[in-house]
């Protein structure tokens, strides 16, 4: 038998019909990692204030590829044309809210 492994990770499975539940799961995943906020808040403005620029960036990153892991194969081209986990995270709920 192999030792358990140990992880402080949230498990989402991935998005193909239960958007509510999958929404709320890939929120409480994003928060735990502090990652939330690149979706929550308006990207600042590199020019006015290019630290919190980066600092927003830094989080849109992984932010971007946890969303992406968390959906079906099928809702992929929903997302690539995106430029930030927020633009995916709205045109995810774009496609089911109408549901």
């Amino acid at each position: 038998m192999t030792d358990p492994v140990e992880t402080n990770d949230i498990r989402v499975e991935k998005l193909d019909n239960d958007y509510a539940t999958w929404a709320v799961l890939l929120h409480d995943s994003l928060e735990d990692k502090e990652l939330w906020e690149a979706i929550a808040d308006q990207q600042p403005d590199a020019d006015a204030d290019p630290t919190a620029a980066a600092m927003w960036a830094k989080k849109d990153g992984p932010a971007f590829g946890r969303l992406k892991m968390s959906i079906a194969l099928h809702y992929l081209p929903t997302v690539q044309a995106c430029a930030s986990a927020k633009e995916a995270w709205d045109a995810l709920a774009g496609v089911f809210k109408p549901r």
